[in-house]
């Protein structure tokens, strides 16, 4: 986030997050904060069907 202008910040409509088993659920409200925080409302979790 550090490397992104104020301009182009406000060029991002929606972020979209999307992880896998690997990470921890502490670590995803971490990024959410993370991300509210530097002003960015519109945040999607990407989800993936499991088949099987």
């Amino acid at each position: 986030l550090s490397t992104i202008t104020e301009e182009e910040r406000s060029d991002i409509k929606t972020v979209v997050l999307e992880g896998d088993r690997g990470i921890s659920y502490s670590l995803l409200i971490e990024v959410l904060d993370l991300l509210r925080r530097n002003g960015f409302r519109a945040i999607n979790l990407r989800t993936r069907e499991i088949r099987g």
